[in-house]
């Protein structure tokens, strides 16, 4: 039959497809290519001075030339892949008498629930906590919305289904229907759909013959079909024709005054749901919409009268019943001695119902040995959802990258571990492992191809020679632990990976000097230093022209260039304890060749200061990009911080310096000011005042290790204040009155600091002060 038809199909029509995939990802790679190789002749070209451009020439015409072969050859390659589409996507023969069963079985498969899995281990308590307030008021309040939301896997649909399935969920609502959206939606398709669902769809043929049938079962059928109303093939076609406003329109038509239960099954965007909604009416009968979604921003938007139903994972013992149902139809049919390594199994799937399901539904076609499932465990690969991001008119990378990072995490496919603060921005996520591939050590070989694009190297990586094979493809390197050997790395830099984009070394001792094979990398883009015990930056570090992000932190007394300046596109810069040499060759770096986009910058406060003193920090003032400075050090002067920082700063990080004067008069009027760290010592004062209405923006604030007695906060100031960490200031008296004002202020910790263990009580004297505060912590 069809599905027979299908199935043999099914592993060609797969290998081609990825055949398919690998070739169109390599002419990705080499249209890539194409454009590094120009864009950076012609930077080499534009770096000439004039007699070495006019000594040059003629390599102009070479270049170009030689460009255009390679892009003749890539047009071939392409013309080649899009002319033998026939060859990864044969037509499958189908007989004409079961081509009407494929369009009902896609129908079917987009129109109903289908219910191929039995097992819905922790699904039923919340089920019936979900119907229960479905169930509510009896159908006296408006539409209400229900919207269940999780990654893909976790059971959004199975969860609907049951929902739907429920016998009191059937007898209230008088009509049901399910449409399923899909990331691919057309919304006059979803209309149609449901209009079919609502409202039913009869042939000619059949009306004809129920209305045929004499006797008590036949004149029902024929009521219900009046009742209930028809499409015919007539109407279809009318409706068929008609554009989304109308349809609209009918389906309203149709269900006003009625009570129905509708499920919309995997919205993926926005688009979908307003698209589709406003097809309901909001009488004020009870009726209900449920929708699932990964996207909370969708779930969000639903309205006040909705709510937010989010799928937890499965806990271990959950999901271990779910494994061994799927594998055994019982939950405690697992053999002994297969127990341990099945556990191993389930632990790889993170509570995440579908991948046990797939795994277990693996399981049971494979030898029930410890051998056979253990080659099933250590193989056991996750590959899933892959996008680009691409970067918006006037908006820097940064905010776009923060705007996705956010899109995945309310879109369910990344989580969030921990904030920078109460009520802050992410300051670290992870990938559920759903998401990943994970590799093995008998998988190495598989990575370390000549295609690879991305490594990264970790404790459990093979000890062989990473660069056993040439890599001319390599755009990013990540090494996770600092006991690789270096000689082997050296040796390949600017040779196999000259087209290297990304280095992390952290960890990894390099030695005194950073190796000079590093300076053959120009296209680098991100540098990064981290404890590598180096204690000299070379001048061969501004030939990097392209560095946006340099990271050197962890290392100390260190001598930097002084044309570090003058790489124009650095945006983050991370030195410690860093100082240099020549401070008078620094004058000769003019304003506008200035990194003017820098971002970030963490330095000693000497070179702060030494820039003031040139000339330099006045410019990058005046640039206003500045959004987060970190100065460690004693030479930051109390009288000079009136001019010190650009207005543009979002973060400050003062970190040993000593100042003798309250710092708050200046640093309040940081207008966009949002997060204040005065740290170890960098206030040696015994008061400080915050002015009324100062630190207008301020959400978040630590003061760490100061001789600090006595602190006043007057009325509105901090007044968006989020988060306040005290710590180890043991000479501090009190809590300031202020703080009582402070509305939005959702934690306090006060840390180190017994003195306040009896005063932030609720018969202390500081109780009054934070009571307001939903979290509170004393250590």
């Amino acid at each position: 039959g069809v599905l027979s038809d299908f199935d043999a199909a099914k592993p060609n029509e797969f290998s081609a497809v990825k055949t398919l995939v690998i070739k169109i990802r390599d002419l990705v790679y080499d249209a890539e290519d194409l454009i590094d190789e120009f864009s950076h002749k012609k930077e080499l070209h534009k770096k000439r001075s004039i007699g070495g451009r006019i000594l040059h020439f003629w390599r102009i015409p070479m270049a170009l030339y030689q460009i255009g072969n390679k892009i003749e050859e890539f047009n071939n390659k392409l013309r080649r892949v899009g002319s033998n589409r026939s060859v990864y996507f044969p037509d499958i023969p189908v007989p004409a008498q079961d081509s009407g069963k494929i369009q009902r079985l896609a129908s079917f498969r987009r129109s109903s629930p289908t219910l191929e899995e039995a097992v819905t281990v922790g699904l039923n308590k919340q089920a019936e906590e979900l119907v229960d307030w479905i169930l509510q008021n009896k159908g006296k309040e408006t539409r209400r919305t229900l919207s269940i939301i999780g990654m893909g896997g976790l059971g959004k649909t199975t969860l609907a289904q049951k929902i739907y399935g429920t016998r009191e969920v059937e007898n209230q609502f008088g009509i049901r229907a399910w449409i399923y959206a899909s990331q691919e939606f057309k919304v006059r398709d979803l209309l149609l759909n449901t209009i079919k669902q609502v409202v039913g769809v009869v042939t000619s043929d059949e009306l004809s013959r129920i209305e045929k049938v004499d006797n008590s079962r036949g004149k029902l059928e024929v009521h219900k079909v009046q009742a209930r109303g028809v499409i015919t093939d007539d109407e279809l076609s009318r409706l068929e024709r008609m554009d989304d406003q109308n349809l609209k329109e009918e389906l309203r038509k149709h269900l006003n005054g009625k009570r129905y239960l509708v499920v919309i099954d995997d919205i993926w965007n926005m688009n979908a749901w307003n698209s589709i909604c406003t097809g309901f009416p909001e009488d004020q009968n009870g009726s209900i919409l449920i929708q699932t979604t990964r996207d909370k921003g969708i779930a969000m938007s639903a309205g006040s009268s909705s709510r937010i139903h989010d799928l937890p994972y499965l806990n271990p013992e959950q999901s271990w019943e779910l494994f061994c149902g799927k594998v055994f139809n019982k939950p405690d049919g697992c053999p002994p001695e297969l127990i341990t390594v099945g556990k191993e199994i389930v632990e790889k799937c993170d509570g995440l119902p579908l991948g046990i399901v797939v795994l277990g539904g693996l399981l049971m076609g494979v030898e029930q040995t410890h051998d056979a499932w253990s080659r099933v465990c250590d193989r056991a690969n996750w590959e899933l959802a892959n996008g680009f991001v691409q970067s918006r008119d006037h908006e820097t990378m940064e905010d776009v990258a923060k705007d996705y990072l956010d899109e995945l995490i309310q879109r369910s496919l990344i989580q969030k571990v921990q904030l920078k603060y109460e009520g802050g921005p992410v300051k670290t996520c992870r990938v559920h492992s759903v998401m990943r591939e994970q590799y093995d050590d008998q998988l190495n070989n598989y990575i370390a191809s000549s295609k690879s694009r991305r490594r990264a190297i970790t404790p459990s990586s093979s000890k062989e020679d990473y660069f056993s094979h040439s890599t001319p493809k390599l755009r990013s390197m990540l090494f996770f632990y600092g006991s690789f050997q270096t000689d082997s790395l050296k040796s390949r830099f600017g040779d196999t990976i000259k087209k290297l984009r990304v280095l992390d070394l952290e960890g990894i001792h390099l030695g005194i000097d950073l190796p000079q094979e590093i300076g053959k990398l120009v296209l680098l883009l991100y540098l990064g230093l981290r404890k590598t015990g180096i204690t000299n930056l070379p001048k061969f570090i501004c030939k990097l022209v392209k560095l946006q992000t340099l990271d050197a932190r962890g290392n100390k007394n260190v001598t930097i260039p002084e044309k570090i300046w003058k790489m124009k596109h650095l945006r983050h810069l991370y030195l410690e304890h860093y100082s240099w040499n020549g401070l008078e060759k620094v004058e000769r770096v003019a304003k506008e060749e200035l990194p003017s986009g820098l971002l970030t910058l963490q330095v000693s406060s000497v070179i702060w200061l030494e820039l003031g003193r040139l000339g330099l920090s006045k410019a990058f003032i005046e640039f206003n990009c500045l959004r987060s400075l970190t100065l460690r050090g004693k030479e930051l002067v109390s009288d000079k911080l009136q001019n010190c920082f650009p207005s543009s700063l979002i973060v400050l990080n003062l970190e040993g310096c000593a100042l003798e004067e309250d710092p708050s008069n200046v640093l309040e009027k940081l207008p966009n000011l949002k997060e204040l760290r005065i740290r170890f010592a960098s206030y040696m004062g015994k008061g400080l005042l915050f002015s009324a209405e100062g630190f207008g923006r301020l959400e978040f604030l630590q003061l760490h290790q100061l001789v600090l007695e006595e602190w006043v906060v007057e009325d509105y100031a901090m007044a968006t204040l989020k988060h306040l960490v005290i710590s180890e200031c043991h000479f501090l008296r009190m809590l300031p009155d202020g703080l009582s004002q402070i509305k939005t202020l959702q934690k306090v910790q006060i840390l180190k600091m017994p003195q306040f263990h009896q005063r932030v009580n609720e018969d202390g004297g500081d109780w009054k002060k934070i009571k307001h505060v939903p979290n509170i912590i004393c250590t």
